[in-house]
């Protein structure tokens, strides 16, 4: 039994300290970890969603707003953006998602500090590759293709984490949003 619980707790302490040095306090990790998008940053790591994090996605067909739809092959400028009165540095990771969480077309342009990464197999995701330093707020833009005739609903996620720049989780404060487009 000794040995047993001496394994348990050495795979447990592995555990802690792998997600402990993959924390996305200063930064997202060098590999993707998860899908942060639609779960949000919490499970413990930065708590709860909170209102004080405004969270916006915007999807625009030139100047002209894409809302309930979208069309298949169709290139839009998708603008994420959070703001937060106590903050001035953010993370964020954003995706275009299936119903079987599968990426949903392709992103292009993706800006400096920001990157592609995989969340999954599946899926993969914009977000920021170091802490963006935005004192009015995070805005960052980039090209979304929409999926292939056939693909059905897409669901665009967006998790924004402001924070304080200490290296720890404590005092962030992350929200999350979603918005489903049909095909058209």
């Amino acid at each position: 039994i000794d040995m047993k619980r001496a394994i348990l707790l050495f795979t447990a302490f592995s555990g802690v300290l792998y997600l402990s040095l993959t924390s996305y306090s200063s930064g997202p990790a060098s590999q993707g970890i998860g899908h942060v998008a639609a779960s949000g940053c919490g499970g413990g790591c930065h708590g709860s969603a909170t209102t004080n994090t405004v969270v916006g996605i915007a999807v625009m067909d030139g100047s002209t707003p894409v809302t309930g739809s979208y069309n298949p092959g169709k290139t839009y400028r998708v603008t994420v953006t959070g703001t937060n009165s106590t903050h001035s540095l953010y993370g964020y990771q954003f995706s275009a998602r299936t119903s079987a969480n599968a990426t949903a077309g392709t992103y292009l342009n993706i800006p400096s500090g920001s990157k592609q990464s995989n969340a999954s197999s599946a899926l993969k995701v914009v977000e920021h590759s170091a802490p963006i330093s935005a004192a009015s707020g995070l805005s960052v833009s980039f090209d979304w293709t929409a999926p292939v005739t056939g693909t059905g609903n897409v669901t665009l996620a967006l998790s924004v984490n402001a924070v304080n720049g200490n290296g720890n989780t404590g005092g962030d404060e992350f929200n999350t949003v979603t918005t489903t487009l049909s095909e058209s």
